[in-house]
C-alpha cells in the first residue's frame, strides 16, 4: 500500500480539527502510529493520531464529546458534575418541584398544600429553569421566592445568599423595636450584641426584646414565663 503523504494534508480542516503539521510517531512492536498537530475549533491545540482524523474518530480535541454529554443531560434532567454525582442546581431543582407536586413531601404542606406551583416551562425542563435563572453564583446561595404567596417562576424566583433568605422566611417573628420592625440577626447587627444570646432569651425563654437587651451577656435569667 502506498504511504500517505501528511504533507498533501497540512492545512485541512476535518470536523473541527484542522491539521497543523506531523510531529514524531508512537512505535509499538507491530509497527507505528503516525500523528500530528492539530488546531480545534475551540482553540485548544493536541497531538491526535492520523489516521483516527482520517477515519473521523477524533472528530475534536475532545470538546465535542463534552457539549454532547452535557446537552443530553441536561436535556433530560440529568445534570451531572461526574458519573453518577448530580449537579447540585439540579437537585435543588428537583426538590424545588417535590415541594410543591409531592403529597409525600415533608413540606408539601407550606408550598403545594398552599396553592405554590411551578411553572410549566420549569416542571417540565431542567434547561429551562438554568437558563431563565443561570447556574449558582456558588454553593452559599439557594432559590428564593421575591413574593412567598406567589408561584415559582422566572419573574418570581433569583438566587440569593442563604444567610439573606433566612430573613425572607415566613416563620421568621419580626421584633418592633422603635417602632420598627427588625428579624433577630439584623437587630443584632445593628447593635452589636451576640445572636446566638438573644435567640435563646427572645425565642427560647420568650423575654421580650427590650428587655432582653438590658442585661450583660454573661447574665443567667432564672426561669420565668415572659410569653404569658
Amino acid at each position: 500500500m502506498e504511504k500517505i503523504d501528511i504533507a498533501n494534508f497540512i492545512g485541512t480542516k476535518h470536523n473541527r480539527l484542522t491539521i497543523l503539521k506531523e510531529v514524531e510517531p508512537i512505535l509499538y512492536k507491530k509497527g507505528k502510529a503516525r500523528r500530528v498537530l492539530c488546531k480545534c475549533d475551540c482553540g485548544k491545540e493536541k497531538v491526535i493520531d492520523f489516521n483516527s482524523i482520517r477515519t473521523s474518530k477524533s472528530k475534536s480535541c475532545g470538546c465535542l464529546s463534552k457539549e454532547t454529554s452535557t446537552k443530553l443531560h441536561t436535556t433530560h434532567g440529568l445534570a451531572m458534575l461526574s458519573a453518577g454525582v448530580r449537579h447540585p442546581d439540579y437537585c435543588i431543582w428537583m426538590k424545588m418541584k417535590s415541594r410543591c407536586l409531592n403529597l409525600n413531601d415533608k413540606s408539601y404542606s407550606n408550598y403545594g398544600g398552599r396553592g405554590i406551583k411551578v411553572c410549566e416551562a420549569w416542571q417540565k425542563s431542567f434547561a429551562t429553569f438554568i437558563d431563565d435563572l443561570g447556574w449558582r453564583p456558588n454553593k452559599k446561595y439557594s432559590l428564593e421566592r421575591i413574593d412567598y404567596n406567589k408561584d415559582y417562576c422566572p419573574e418570581n424566583c433569583k438566587w440569593i445568599l442563604k444567610s439573606e433568605q433566612s430573613k425572607n422566611c415566613r416563620r421568621v417573628k419580626l421584633i418592633t423595636y422603635k417602632n420598627k420592625e427588625y428579624c433577630l440577626t439584623d437587630l443584632c447587627k445593628l447593635l452589636d450584641l451576640v445572636y446566638s444570646t438573644m435567640r435563646h432569651r427572645v425565642y427560647d425563654l420568650g423575654i421580650p426584646f427590650e428587655e432582653a437587651i438590658k442585661y450583660p451577656q454573661h447574665y443567667k435569667f432564672k426561669l420565668k414565663n415572659y410569653g404569658k
